[in-house]
């Protein structure tokens, strides 16, 4: 069902696709860790963060979007949330993480305080590096696709959403693996004998 103009994509874009049109199951895994040195939204001198991770697709339109719990009071909020819901179609399909940083508050609208993107290309050439270590030490590739990445990411101003200065950074644990890998891994660690 993919239109014509799958035909005008870069040679990158076309690798990206493959996943796609093999109908690879994606597994996408995003783990909202922590936020520090945030900008103060309230007049405490704190601010009360949550994340919308936001994936978007090549053309930039929204695919699917969630929102996460606030931490109070605080400019260094510890989140630990999993997002573990992504459709393997979404997660095969998207080209951008956009995590978006808000002031949550009781009465008036929550407040933006920053975004980061990470993008697909990103995640894919970190497992690429990763990959070729893990074949030089004779170890199995797919296992290392299965591994966490962390990214440590500056929050960026966006102007149409607010004016105020942004400032600090997220980190973010993301696992990006074909399905199938993760679940022979789960075998795997389910056939190890307990002690």
């Amino acid at each position: 069902h993919h239109d014509d103009k799958a035909s005008l994509h870069t040679p990158r874009d076309v690798v990206m696709s493959v996943q796609d049109q093999l109908g690879v199951s994606m597994l996408l895994e995003i783990n909202l860790v922590s936020g520090r040195n945030l900008a103060i939204r309230d007049i405490n001198g704190f601010s009360d963060p949550f994340v919308i991770t936001i994936l978007t697709n090549s053309e930039d339109n929204e695919l699917c979007r969630r929102k996460g719990k606030y931490v109070s009071k605080t400019l260094n909020p510890v989140w630990n949330e999993t997002i573990n819901d992504i459709s393997p179609q979404h997660a095969a399909t998207f080209k951008n993480i956009v995590l978006q940083v808000w002031d949550w508050d009781l009465l008036g609208s929550p407040e933006f305080m920053g975004y980061a993107t990470i993008c697909k290309d990103d995640i894919l050439q970190r497992q690429l590096l990763s990959r070729s270590a893990a074949l030089d030490d004779g170890r199995e590739g797919w296992e290392d696709d299965v591994e966490p990445m962390t990214f440590t990411l500056k929050l960026m101003q966006n102007k149409s959403l607010s004016k105020d200065a942004v400032s600090g950074e997220i980190e973010v644990v993301i696992t990006y693996c074909p399905l199938q890998s993760f679940q022979k891994l789960q075998m795997k660690n389910r056939a190890k004998p307990s002690k």
